[in-house]
């Protein structure tokens, strides 16, 4: 076998001072036999205002193996801290060839500690009609597909809420 089967491999630069930040990722993902199964790169960047801190970001993602595809797009996100609380809106949209998928996230934090917060999120993705994506980290059978899948052109909405402690 492969000395690189299954392997990642993953790097990134950023920059943060005063208001500025920005950052570059690159991955590229090796399958069972050693050749690589998908690349993706992101590039992002942010500005603190004070009132209002903004951030946006651009990536791609390709997948080589078995079939070649290649999604890319964007979001832009912005939190309004007010003290111990923070709003947050996030939007976004995901495009390969004639599928897209558009996401939006609504939210607040309350700060508990230095390194601990909690939080309360609203997640909707819209697909168009020949899109499929799922939104990132949010399981569940709720399709009308085999075993709970979507199926193009399905929607789907999340609600999360939780603690987040920082190491």
């Amino acid at each position: 076998g492969s000395s690189s089967a299954g392997r990642i491999f993953g790097a990134n630069a950023q920059y943060s001072r005063g208001p500025v930040s920005a950052g570059l990722g690159y991955t590229d993902s090796k399958n069972a036999t050693g050749i690589s199964s998908q690349r993706s790169w992101v590039a992002a960047g942010g500005y603190n205002f004070g009132v209002v801190k903004v951030a946006g970001e651009y990536h791609q993602i390709k997948t080589l193996v078995p079939t070649a595809t290649t999604w890319k797009g964007w979001t832009l996100g912005i939190v309004a801290p007010m003290g111990v609380f923070s709003l947050v809106a996030e939007i976004g949209q995901s495009k390969n060839g004639a599928q897209k998928h558009s996401e939006f996230e609504f939210g607040a934090n309350y700060i508990l500690s230095k390194r601990t917060d909690l939080y309360v999120r609203y997640l909707n993705g819209n697909n168009n009609a020949a899109s499929v994506f799922d939104i990132a980290g949010v399981g569940g059978a709720v399709g009308s597909g085999a075993a709970g899948a979507l199926v193009a052109g399905q929607d789907k909405s999340a609600f999360g809420f939780g603690i987040r402690h920082r190491f």
